[in-house]
C-alpha cells in the first residue's frame, strides 16, 4: 500500500475523531473535490472543509468506529467509518502532486481480512 495514502488515512480519522480538521486543511488542494456517492459532488476547498467538519460534529454524537482497509475496487488504503445504526461508509483518496485532489464517499465493501489496525 502507499504509505502517502495511509499518511492521509491517518491524518483523516485524527481529525475526523477530534473535530480538528485544520491539519488535514493543509492537505487539501484548493480545487478539490469531494463525491458522495448517490448525493453528488461538492467543489473547493472551503465547502469541503465545512462539509468534512459538519459530519466530524454529527459524528461525535454517534458511535463510530474508524479504520484504514485496503480497497480491492482500487488497491488503494481507505477509510472505513461505521456509524452504529447507520452503516458503512468508505473514504477513499486521489492524490495529485501531493496534495489531495478528490475525495469519495462510497458504500462499497471491502475485504475486513485487510484491515490495518491504527
Amino acid at each position: 500500500m502507499n504509505e502517502n495514502v495511509i499518511a492521509i488515512c491517518a491524518a483523516y480519522i485524527k481529525a475526523h475523531q477530534t473535530n480538528q480538521l485544520d491539519g488535514f486543511a493543509s492537505l487539501l488542494s484548493k480545487d478539490a473535490r469531494l463525491i458522495r456517492f448517490g448525493r453528488g459532488t461538492l467543489m473547493g476547498n472551503e465547502v469541503i472543509l465545512n462539509y468534512l467538519n459538519n459530519m466530524s460534529v454529527y459524528h461525535r454524537t454517534q458511535k463510530v468506529d474508524c479504520s484504514i482497509v485496503d480497497m480491492p475496487s482500487s488497491n488503494a488504503p481507505a477509510v472505513r467509518i461505521s456509524v452504529h445504526n447507520e452503516g458503512i461508509i468508505y473514504v477513499s483518496f486521489q492524490i495529485e502532486n501531493n496534495l489531495i485532489a478528490q475525495i469519495t464517499f462510497t458504500p462499497e465493501q471491502v475485504d475486513d481480512s485487510k484491515t490495518i489496525r491504527l
